[in-house]
C-alpha cells in the first residue's frame, strides 16, 4: 500500500470502545501500521483497502479519507 496513504492514518485517536473510553495510538514502521491492542501489546492493521484495516488481534478500523477513524 502506498506510504502516504499509510502516513496520513498515523496519530492518537480518542474516543469509547463500547463503553469504556479508550486512545488508539496508530503508529507507522517499516511500512506497517500498528496500534496498541486492549491490552497494551503492539497489534499489526492489514489492510483490506485504503481506508479499512484488519487487526492482527481480530477487531476492525476503518478510517475516513481525511485520515479520522469512524
Amino acid at each position: 500500500m502506498d506510504p502516504a496513504i499509510l502516513a496520513k492514518y498515523v496519530g492518537v485517536y480518542s474516543g469509547l470502545w463500547v463503553t469504556r473510553p479508550r486512545a488508539a495510538h496508530v503508529t507507522l514502521m517499516d511500512g506497517t501500521l500498528y496500534v496498541n491492542g486492549l491490552l497494551g501489546e503492539e497489534v499489526r492493521l492489514v489492510p483490506h483497502s485504503d481506508t479499512f484495516f484488519m487487526s492482527s488481534d481480530g477487531l476492525t478500523y476503518t478510517f475516513r479519507s481525511s485520515g479520522a477513524p469512524h
